[in-house]
């Protein structure tokens, strides 16, 4: 192979790696976000802003999920689809210390996910 060649699919690789971070990064900011909202509506018990909070952050998810699956490990949308059952499950029954733990659980994941993706040497290796 030419040393050109090697060069460019090298930077192609990079810029592919730096593009799936800021995607990740961003998709993470914005459900955190409405993650965000959704804890104010069950620490105040607001049921409804709950129910209407779940329903938008599902949407949003179901967008997301299809990029993501290309780019992270499966595990991890297993995982934060494990804990947004249990919290809806929670919800339903308007427990709001068991859907408020669920809460923080799938905060962290979604959290860790954009440092995980970063493309380090530590991450890649």
């Amino acid at each position: 192979m030419k040393p050109k060649a090697i060069i460019l699919t090298f930077l192609l690789l990079l810029l592919l790696a730096l593009f799936s971070y800021w995607y990740i990064g961003r998709t993470a900011d914005a459900a955190l976000s409405m993650l965000a909202d959704l804890r104010q509506g069950l620490e105040t018990e607001n049921w409804e802003l709950v129910d209407s909070r779940i329903a938008v952050f599902e949407q949003k998810w179901e967008k997301i999920i299809p990029y993501w699956q290309m780019l992270i490990d499966h595990r991890e949308i297993d995982s934060i689809e494990q804990s947004l059952v249990s919290m809806k499950e929670f919800v339903l029954v308007r427990d709001r210390e068991h859907g408020l733990n669920e809460l923080a659980v799938l905060e962290k994941i979604i959290e860790h996910i954009p440092k995980r993706e970063l493309p380090l040497p530590g991450n890649i290796l």
